[in-house]
């Protein structure tokens, strides 16, 4: 997992399939910007396939935080498997989801 710290938001590239092994690790990741940072966070999903039910957990709590802070959860480069996901679980209703960097940057803008 790669944090990268912009003007206006923050990066968290995941390398890894978010699982039960490491869901912690990824959990502890967005515990420390939400709390440090008070900048919209972006995940960028192009290098996974896969997150487990408790990892879509965590990113429920994390889009509520956010929200409250008045910031925003935004998620970049998921694959069709990702997009079903939160479609079936109807998280796309209550985060933006965006196909890569350049609409990341034009929706930002």
């Amino acid at each position: 997992m790669k944090v990268e710290k912009k003007d206006k938001y923050i990066i968290v590239r995941i390398e890894d399939n978010i699982v039960n092994n490491n869901v912690d690790r990824f959990e502890k990741t967005l515990i420390e910007i939400i709390e440090n940072e008070k900048k919209d966070v972006i995940l960028d999903f192009n290098s996974i396939d896969y997150l487990s039910s408790v990892a879509l957990s965590v990113i429920t709590m994390t889009i509520e935080t956010i929200s409250s802070q008045d910031n925003e959860l935004i998620i970049i480069n998921g694959n069709d498997r990702i997009a079903m996901l939160f479609r079936v679980t109807k998280l796309d209703c209550i985060v933006k989801i965006l196909k890569n960097e350049v609409e990341l940057l034009e929706y930002i803008n």
